[in-house]
């Protein structure tokens, strides 16, 4: 298997090599909030968003972390629910 660099992964390379600037929103406690988050077999991350005025969501503040040895073997909705609690602890 060989990868194919196309016109998107390619200037993606070059955003990151750039590197991109992240502007984030104030944390209001009255707007509606977001959180999202994802985990795998050796990574977690959450992102918090908060709806603007014009109602587009607008990103506050995320994370991500590497799992330590012992997570590995925790089923994935143990995962699942580890990133939830972390996710509102930050």
């Amino acid at each position: 298997m060989f990868f194919v660099w196309c016109t998107r992964a390619i200037s993606a390379r070059h955003l990151s090599i750039q590197g991109i600037v992240l502007v984030l929103a104030y944390y209001h406690y009255i707007k509606k909030t977001v959180v999202e988050i994802d985990t795998s077999n050796w990574a977690l991350g959450g992102v918090l968003y908060q709806a603007s005025k014009d109602s587009k969501l607008k990103l506050v503040a995320f994370f991500s972390a590497k799992h330590s040895a012992p997570k590995y073997n925790y089923k994935i909705y143990n995962k699942k629910l580890l990133v939830i609690i972390k996710a509102l602890e930050e």
